[in-house]
């Protein structure tokens, strides 16, 4: 069980799970980095095999390696809420 910030009483599980993600935002905010940081690298390879096609403006890899970086943005964004 866990104490309920020193007043008399306990927590139930879900106050308990509330308390604790409210204790530690910057875990969630880590791990969208981490995966951004994946998402990344993912769009970094399909840029670099765009640019190897010599399709750097319309081939899929290229929309593909756009797409990702966007999706990137939007875990890092997400992160801060």
């Amino acid at each position: 069980m866990v104490s309920n910030d020193g007043k008399s009483g306990f927590l139930t599980r879900a106050g308990a799970e509330e308390a604790i993600k409210k204790a530690c935002p910057a875990t969630d905010a880590f791990l969208a980095g981490i995966k951004a940081d994946g998402v990344e690298m993912f769009a970094l390879m399909f840029a670099e095999e765009a640019i190897k096609d010599n399709n750097i403006t319309t081939g899929w890899k290229a929309r593909a390696s756009r797409a990702a970086s966007e999706y990137a943005e939007l875990l890092r964004e997400g992160a801060g809420k």
